[in-house]
């Protein structure tokens, strides 16, 4: 299960160039596990579990049900590097190229998440939203989730619709206001500099 993480201010910023080379037919779950003990053993990192009442969205069904697309396969996880540059396509929305996954462009955003569960998707709109999100879907399975966005800045003549209203429009689900109990994930230390390797 996704949980809240609450880190130190400086691991908004650090960025990390990880090199690894995975065995052929490594799980998602597995590669989970492996990041786990990484930054365990290269980060130091420590941290405990807790749950706090937050104000969030629950991820439900909209009226009209679900318009989603069930996933078609699972994507390898050793995927070359793309290097097409993304463009604006004619919608006015970021052009995927071939191993894009998420692209913005004037405040644009286009995603295209393969395999997705409702859980892992509700994760990811809990980035976008800055608050914990619920999935309250009921849908089991996985499914290929393609989806484009506005982010209003008031320069903008011609919005296109903002996340929520994208959610809606696209997906036939809707994101509710909701105060949850929230599973958080608290890092209590972690290393500046990884140890060297």
């Amino acid at each position: 299960m996704s949980a809240w993480v609450t880190a130190p201010e400086w691991t908004q910023r650090a960025r990390f160039v990880l090199n690894a080379k995975l065995q052929p037919g490594t799980t998602h779950e597995q590669f989970q596990e492996m990041m786990r003990d990484m930054l365990a053993d290269r980060f130091k990192l420590k941290a405990h579990r807790e749950t706090k009442e937050m104000q969030g969205y629950a991820l439900t069904v909209a009226k009209g049900g679900p318009k989603l697309s069930p996933a078609a396969a699972e994507p390898p996880l050793d995927q070359p590097v793309p290097t097409e540059e993304v463009t604006l396509g004619k919608d006015g929305y970021p052009k995927l190229p071939e191993g894009w996954r998420q692209a913005s462009i004037q405040n644009r955003t286009r995603i295209r998440y393969p395999t997705q569960t409702m859980e892992q998707f509700a994760h990811f709109i809990s980035g976008q939203l800055g608050g914990p999100v619920a999935d309250a879907t009921g849908l089991k399975g996985k499914y290929d989730i393609s989806l484009f966005w506005d982010t209003p800045t008031g320069a903008d003549p011609d919005p296109g619709p903002t996340l929520t209203e994208a959610v809606q429009e696209q997906l036939g689900l809707k994101l509710v206001s909701k105060k949850q109990a929230v599973g958080i994930v608290v890092v209590d230390h972690s290393e500046k500099l990884p140890t060297p390797d």
